[in-house]
């Protein structure tokens, strides 16, 4: 009876939770993000920055919440079209926990 039961029940309810954090490096802004951005962004891109090198006034990384109203755009620049940092020099490792940084962690 039991199984018949489960069977009629039809297929789990979606609970509209993405599952896709739920595995993998944990990575947020203290323990990734902050160190990232000041080695590989802030020359640049800081409110604090005298030579910005052409880079877009506004378009800063001090903080969390900047990184955040950036995010698809660093990854577009950073993960897609790998056109920055200019010069790039960011190892396969970082990348793959900066992906896991604007997906999961801020």
């Amino acid at each position: 009876m039991l199984m018949l039961l489960l069977a009629c029940a039809g297929p789990p309810a979606d609970t509209g939770r993405d599952t896709t954090c739920d595995t993998g490096p944990d990575v947020d802004w203290h323990s990734f993000g902050e160190g990232f951005f000041a080695t590989y962004c802030l020359a640049c891109h800081s409110s604090t920055t005298p030579d910005r090198a052409d880079a877009p006034i506004g378009v800063d990384f001090d903080t969390e919440a900047q990184v955040r109203a950036q995010a698809d755009r660093v990854r577009v620049r950073v993960l897609d079209e790998a056109t920055m940092p200019v010069g790039g020099g960011v190892s396969e490792d970082d990348l793959v926990l900066l992906d896991r940084l604007l997906e999961c962690g801020l």
